[in-house]
């Protein structure tokens, strides 16, 4: 065998959908360091911190969008027309909500609510995309709805509710805006980052109280935050959405909601009430199950990505 086929044959199984795949597990476990973060802040409120993550986002996308359009920058931002807008909104919704969150509740009842979000994002892609939900897929919602039941009952006494709807909701948003990219995958949608940092400034300047001084610990952490967490790692969330399918970009970013609690507890020791781990159990069942469907998918020849 000569040289160029060996290399051919060693690096065939890099394929588009591997890409993807690959781009999305990097995401996810960037991602998955916010509720650390979050933990870390000393004396910030959360509108302040939406208010310098959006100048973080801003001035990175802005400096890496520049450089890859150049003369064709305002051309490419025009682009991503109403829809790119529209989910531009979505998605700075879901940023604020789940700062909401994680304000009032564990980052553990905040990211296992999260895991519902493949399965909404199926259901949404199926009304509006047509992508096919399979009986697999079926079975994991419901057995992902008992598991967020178990958990919202046991903060029925709590503020934790509050933190629960918020993580809830910004399930939903995430799932809408995942099918917005995937709807638009034939457009450079990596404008969608920048115009969401724009919305995330205007909410947190205008709602932000900065009465007080924030301390450069909080600052640094909302510019790692906006930079790494939010630009890098979701330009490659954007990147994947043209690679795989709308259901399994958020399937890959269970990643996150399971690396997160377990950061703020080998870091800070905040371990999840009793609750909140049989009901994340149940929850962490019902992805093993649509995990172990989708493997088994992807490792067919043949399957096509529509």
């Amino acid at each position: 065998m000569d040289l160029k086929n060996f290399q051919s044959r060693r690096l065939s199984w890099i394929t588009p959908r591997f890409a993807g795949v690959f781009f999305m597990i990097c995401c996810a476990t960037i991602v998955s360091f916010g509720g650390l973060i979050y933990r870390n802040f000393q004396d910030i409120e959360i509108l302040e911190i939406v208010f310098f993550r959006s100048i973080s986002l801003v001035s990175y996308m802005g400096v890496f969008l520049f450089f890859k359009y150049r003369l064709n920058f305002f051309r490419h931002m025009s682009d991503i027309g109403l829809k790119g807008i529209f989910a531009s909104a979505i998605f700075c919704s879901a940023q604020v909500s789940w700062l909401i969150a994680l304000n009032f509740t564990s980052v553990a009842n905040a990211t296992f609510t999260l895991c519902l979000t493949p399965f909404i994002t199926a259901l949404v892609a199926y009304f509006f995309v047509k992508e096919t939900i399979s009986r697999v897929t079926f079975l994991t919602m419901f057995l992902a709805l008992i598991g967020v039941s178990i958990m919202v009952f046991g903060g029925l006494k709590t503020e934790a509710n509050t933190g629960l709807l918020a993580a809830l909701y910004t399930s939903i948003a995430f799932s809408v805006f995942a099918v917005t990219l995937r709807s638009n995958r034939n457009l450079d949608m990596l404008p969608v980052l920048l115009l969401t940092g724009v919305f995330m400034g205007f909410i947190g300047g205008f709602g932000g109280s900065f009465s007080d001084s924030i301390p450069l610990k909080d600052i640094l952490l909302c510019v790692i935050w906006g930079v790494v967490l939010q630009g890098f790692a979701h330009s490659l969330m954007i990147r994947a959405s043209r690679l795989i399918l709308s259901a399994e970009i958020t399937l890959f970013m269970l990643l996150e909601f399971t690396l997160g609690p377990f950061w703020v507890w080998l870091f800070l020791n905040e371990i999840p009430v009793m609750t909140t781990l049989i009901g994340g159990g149940v929850i962490i069942f019902s992805v093993g199950v649509l995990t172990g469907s989708e493997i088994r998918g992807a490792l067919r020849p043949n399957r096509k990505l529509t």
